[in-house]
């Protein structure tokens, strides 16, 4: 078996489109609006969800996907949801990292951190 190289990724232009919408919904959630509102009793860093907070949100936006999904015209009516649930999982790896995908370099010069 080959060894396999660790490659630069790949960023086609839908998904610098894709990015900037993901980078809109993390700013709403930063900024505590909505939904994203720190409960009142909350005693997290700057608004941050605790791991078990990002998976549980994950688990309650994709229950309301579902339900929208289920409806006339679901498909766009479950985009928002999707939208939330990219958000909440770049405020996870943004907050506790993630490791990267076997052989992918995500410090390539358009990405770096």
């Amino acid at each position: 078996m080959a060894e396999l190289m660790n490659k630069v990724p790949v960023r086609p232009a839908s998904r610098n489109v894709v990015y900037s919408i993901i980078d809109g919904e993390r700013d709403y959630q930063d900024a505590g609006e909505g939904n994203a509102a720190p409960h009142p009793d909350a005693q997290r860093r700057n608004g941050a969800l605790s791991p078990g907070e990002c998976l549980l949100c994950i688990e309650q936006i994709a229950a309301e996907a579902r339900a929208a999904w289920y409806k006339p015209d679901g498909q766009a009516a479950m985009a928002p949801f999707m939208r939330k649930i990219a958000g909440v999982s770049v405020q996870f790896m943004e907050n506790y990292t993630a490791p990267p995908r076997a052989c992918h370099d995500p410090l390539s010069p358009d990405t770096s951190l």
